[in-house]
This record gives C-alpha cells, structure tokens and sequence, in this order.
C-alpha cells in the first residue's frame, strides 16, 4: 500500500505529463532547474529535484 502510493506520487511527479496526462515525457535539466518536457503536447513543466 505505502508502495503503491510512492509509486502513483513518482509517476505524477516525473512521468505523467500535468497538461495532458500522458506518459510520453523526458526530463531536461537548463541550468540549475529541471523540467519534464512532454514528446506528445510540447508542455514543458518544471520539476523538484530528485
């Protein structure tokens, strides 16, 4: 359950893209801040550090 749960807030932290919902993401790092950048809607959106 505690498993399930980390997995569900990683995949919504750093795959799912938050614009469209899909999982076709890479994350880029510009200088000191990454960003998920969706490969489907083009939506680039920054990220915390792992």
């Amino acid at each position: 359950d505690t498993m399930q749960r980390l997995i569900q807030i990683f995949l919504r932290d750093y795959v799912i893209c938050p614009v469209c919902k899909r999982p076709d993401t890479h994350i880029v790092k510009e200088k000191r801040i990454m960003f998920l950048v969706c490969d489907a809607c083009g939506a680039k959106s920054p990220v915390r550090p792992l």
